[in-house]
């Protein structure tokens, strides 16, 4: 019998009924297009979970082998593309779904010698990533990844109260980090809610471009060629793909200060609102949570003592219809910063402004409070995952899994 910490193949702890592996249904048309179980492509996985939304369903009349379907506590993998080597997991609480022909899942048979969740963070770390980088191959079309490479994967299990006590602490950060997630996304449904109440209201108004109101900044992006603007540089530089995201925390690139003076692009506080007016992301609105400055195909609007930030971020999230009314192009869509410039925004008072920024400033700042937090127990997270899964730093041995905390966190300090 193995030692605990002794290497050991996936076929290996197949061959001892301690897991399993499988891939997925090669689903026909004539199967899907029902109310059932849900098809579980690559394309509904993302780094923030599993979306079941707009995905195929199977008719209820089709039969699929329950070895293809889903189980809480899941490790799955893709296994061709581009994205290969990517992992998720199946919470307890998602509905079984039928696993697609580019997924293959590894499961638990046996909690008491190999903690499913201790298998979804080693599939995180660069124990697996190393030996995937040596074992994945590639056809004509694309990378691939078979279940006989993966039954080639070898896993080092510690003792199972180590793998419970790495589940825990690595478990508590991501579920402070979606907590974190959620949290900000409910406030900011919250303030979109106030101020779309407050917005109706003004249907009658009085409206003004609002270039008459604030500053509009249109980026730049230095030359390429140039590589020295583009080395060592400590000016935060976005690109339009940015505004994609819900919050701007971190920047596409770095540029030298020398960069930033020799283009079009100029700085932009934190707090200010950008708007993509090209490309895939044209019509998207995102607010920075640093400073930075940006490429050409993004808009900046600087709030002032009239128009606060805060009533800016939402009031532009509704004037998106309007601005994709008035684009052009043929082989790209794109809008203009005159474009941005002629949107209508309400003629309120100081006083009604005053009022409204009373509820939205303090819930965007709890967002972006939200976020940095989540962002910084992400770092730590990816910091500590390593150490843990490799042994790097030793979980105590402790029927209480809360008591690891402070041992390893002083270890992980040390290191």
């Amino acid at each position: 019998m193995p030692t605990p910490f002794d290497p050991q193949t996936f076929a290996t702890l197949i061959g001892r009924g301690v897991m399993q592996i499988g891939d997925g249904h090669r689903a026909r048309l004539a199967e899907l297009g029902g109310d059932g179980p849900i098809f579980l492509r690559a394309g509904l996985i993302s780094d923030d979970g599993i979306r079941l939304q707009g995905g195929d369903r199977f008719r209820t009349d089709v039969a699929v082998p329950s070895a293809k379907f889903s189980v809480g506590r899941d490790t799955f993998v893709t296994t061709k593309g581009n994205s290969v080597g990517r992992t998720g997991y199946i919470p307890l609480d998602l509905p079984p779904c039928v696993y697609s022909p580019h997924l293959s899942y590894w499961r638990s048979l046996d909690k008491d010698t190999l903690h499913p969740e201790f298998l979804r963070y080693w599939a995180r770390s660069p124990a697996f990533a190393a030996q995937l980088h040596a074992m994945a191959h590639g056809t004509d079309m694309a990378p691939y990844l078979s279940l006989i490479d993966q039954k080639r994967l070898v896993i080092a299990l510690p003792p199972i109260h180590e793998q419970r006590g790495v589940a825990h602490i690595l478990g508590a950060l991501d579920d402070k980090i979606e907590s974190n997630n959620r949290l900000a996304r409910v406030l900011d449904a919250l303030g979109e809610a106030v101020f779309e109440r407050w917005f109706a209201d003004q249907a009658d108004s009085i409206t003004v471009p609002v270039r008459e109101r604030v500053r509009l900044v249109l980026g730049g992006t230095p030359p390429r060629a140039n590589a020295a603007y583009w080395t060592g540089g400590s000016v935060a530089w976005i690109a339009s793909g940015e505004a994609n995201k819900f919050r701007i925390l971190e920047p596409t690139a770095f540029i030298t200060p020398q960069a930033m003076a020799q283009s079009a692009t100029k700085m932009m506080p934190s707090g200010t609102t950008v708007v993509a007016i090209t490309g895939a992301t044209l019509g998207k609105v995102s607010r920075l949570e640093i400073p930075a400055c940006a490429n050409q195909s993004v808009v900046g609007l600087l709030g002032n003592g009239e128009v606060p930030d805060s009533f800016l971020f939402y009031w532009l999230r509704t004037a998106v219809p309007e601005l994709l009314r008035r684009q052009t192009g043929a082989a790209q869509q794109h809008v203009n910063k005159n474009d941005v410039g002629s949107l209508s925004i309400p003629l309120a008072t100081q006083d009604e402004v005053a009022r409204l920024s009373l509820t939205l400033d303090p819930l965007l700042k709890s967002v972006g409070g939200c976020l940095r937090e989540a962002r910084t127990l992400a770092g730590i997270r990816h910091s500590l995952l390593p150490k843990l899964v490799s042994g790097d730093i030793r979980v105590p041995d402790t029927s209480d899994p809360n008591e690891v905390i402070g041992p390893v966190t002083d270890m992980f300090a040390a290191s």
